[in-house]
């Protein structure tokens, strides 16, 4: 699907399409395994609809598709007012290997950004695995810094080396 001019939107998710999730999930069972999250299964996705970190509601979370000619290739999992009020924290966002490095994660992630400003945010935040490699250049790509390094992040009881990222979003993001 690799082609500059397919229209890139987000869509929320819904608990009802957890199928459609795990199927995408499976297809990026590489970025699960190397990165701390372990094999692909229908309880954990089901986590990404309730997982959610102490002190937090339902309503605090956002879940989306990443569509690409409304297919969908990725998804995204954000947490309003985490770790503080206006600061929302990116827990998952990853696009199907064979769509990577089409510019649909930097639309996406444009779009995403103007979301979270327009509902009251005024940072962004994630954890990026340290061997995630790809994932730290698109992050520090879209003017996110490295805030903090931690030698034993737990992702699913397991310590894995990572960085804190952020990034001040106060202006609408170009997407285009």
């Amino acid at each position: 699907m690799k082609d500059n001019k397919m229209v890139v939107t987000l869509k929320a998710i819904t608990t009802e399409q957890q199928a459609e999730v795990l199927q995408l999930a499976q297809a990026s069972a590489d970025f699960f395994a190397e990165f701390g999250g372990g094999p692909v299964t229908a309880a954990n996705v089901g986590e990404f609809f309730t997982k959610l970190p102490a002190g937090k509601e339902n309503t605090d979370k956002h879940t989306f598709f990443i569509m690409a000619d409304d297919e969908p290739v990725g998804f995204i999992d954000l947490i309003s007012g985490y770790p503080r009020p206006h600061t929302w924290y990116i827990g998952l966002f990853f696009i199907t290997p064979e769509e990577r490095g089409a510019g649909i994660g930097r639309q996406a992630f444009a779009m995403l950004s103007n979301f979270a400003r327009k509902q009251g945010a005024n940072k962004l935040r994630l954890a990026a695995a340290k061997e995630n490699e790809n994932g730290l250049k698109f992050w520090q790509k879209n003017a996110f810094v490295i805030t903090q390094y931690l030698e034993d992040f737990k992702i699913d009881g397991v310590a894995v080396p990572t960085y804190v990222l952020e990034k001040e979003v106060w202006v609408d993001v170009f997407v285009g």
